[in-house]
């Protein structure tokens, strides 16, 4: 499935339009969501596929999951998209920083659960 509005604020961040890329997203998905287009906007969330998140920046990730966040008791995809954000900006982030999981899971704080591997 296409979503236009993914495809113009993909566009809008790659003309350095970045709040316009980020209002295309949250919009959209907040538009679903008070509409009640929960099984829409779950599909969304399941069809956004590595791809999709490979051409998403940072910040456009985090506006998904920050849009999505208060509907996620009814959106059964909505965890397994965290879990794919999350090794995604893992993977950004490998060899850009020496603590590339702190970073990242301090980013997604209170956007999903997080699991604590450390050693404290």
């Amino acid at each position: 499935m296409k979503y236009p509005w993914l495809e113009e604020a993909i566009q809008l961040e790659t003309d350095c339009k970045h709040e316009a890329s980020l209002d295309a997203i949250f919009d959209a998905l907040d538009n679903w969501l008070l509409e009640g287009c929960f099984e829409l906007c779950d599909q969304f969330l399941l069809n956004a596929r590595e791809h999709h998140l490979k051409r998403l920046s940072v910040a456009q990730l985090l506006t998904i999951l920050t849009a999505t966040h208060p509907a996620k008791e009814k959106l059964k995809n909505r965890e397994d998209f965290f879990i794919r954000s999350h090794t995604e900006l893992l993977r950004r982030y490998t060899g850009l920083a020496d603590e590339p999981r702190e970073i990242v899971d301090r980013l997604l704080k209170g956007l999903g659960d997080l699991e604590d591997d450390s050693d404290e």
